[in-house]
């Protein structure tokens, strides 16, 4: 395939503005997504067997590294946060100050993270090579709706994968700091209470925001690794870094938003 360079200036500035549009053919595929999931026409045999494959990928397959990472924060700040405050004294609002912006903040954005490196960059490979073995190609000759059968299944998938991870980080990290606490001899609570403290943590909106931000991350972030793979501009060889770059900024940008609209 010819590099985008090499094409012509009419054809490289067509290619610009579809490269260009990646953000709004997204939020479309996100739309759409959840749109159709509402209906039970939508579920049959095939999207629901590619549903369950995608969830059962998405979740099994990034428990490792997300509880990995749960420890690490856990360790890194709750822990921390004991001995800071064991030896200020029992500040109840710095506590939970810090305990929220572990929960709501960096929960959700180290789950993507993991989500986007794990899960992100295998399916969007996979849609990769799918296009360009043909198998696309040959499913559409087939009149099987492809947006269906392989976008719509994954992106609801990683939505879900991505709050149920969510939840698991706050509670492995929650452990883990209660765990270096007691080897540190400064933990003041049982078990029952870290994780009650844990809940508590999440603040007065964050049964609200866990859940929103995690669940669109995931989605957006499937939509996004879709559209990369399924309409690349240029050269197949930078499918893959493009589409790690865009679903990273797409990241960032619902993290930050989220927060500062709740």
């Amino acid at each position: 395939m010819a590099s985008l360079a090499a094409t012509p200036t009419r054809t490289r500035g067509l290619l610009q503005r579809i490269e260009a549009s990646w953000p709004a053919m997204s939020a479309a595929v996100v739309a759409q997504s959840v749109w159709l999931g509402l209906w039970p026409d939508t579920w049959r045999g095939p999207t629901r067997d590619e549903f369950w494959r995608a969830l059962e990928f998405a979740t099994v397959g990034s428990v490792v590294p997300v509880l990995i990472s749960a420890s690490i924060v856990g360790v890194a700040v709750v822990a921390q946060v004991n001995v800071w405050l064991g030896g200020l004294g029992d500040l109840y609002d710095v506590r939970e100050v810090l305990l929220q912006v572990v929960n709501r903040e960096l929960a959700p954005l180290v789950v993507g993270l993991v989500m986007l490196g794990r899960v992100g960059l295998v399916e969007a490979t996979e849609l990769d090579a799918m296009r360009g073995d043909g198998t696309v190609r040959a499913l559409e000759a087939q009149g099987v709706d492809t947006f269906r059968l392989l976008v719509l299944p994954r992106v609801l998938a990683t939505g879900l994968a991505c709050f149920a991870q969510a939840v698991l980080f706050v509670i492995g990290a929650s452990f883990a700091g209660y765990v270096a606490a007691v080897l540190l001899d400064v933990s003041q609570l049982g078990p029952v209470d870290v994780l009650l403290e844990a809940l508590q943590g999440l603040g007065k909106y964050g049964a609200v925001i866990l859940p929103l931000k995690t669940m669109l991350m995931g989605f957006v972030l499937a939509a996004v690794l879709a559209v990369s793979a399924l309409s690349p501009v240029g050269e197949r060889r930078y499918v893959v870094p493009g589409a790690f770059f865009r679903g990273l900024v797409s990241l960032l940008l619902i993290t930050a938003s989220v927060s500062l609209l709740l």
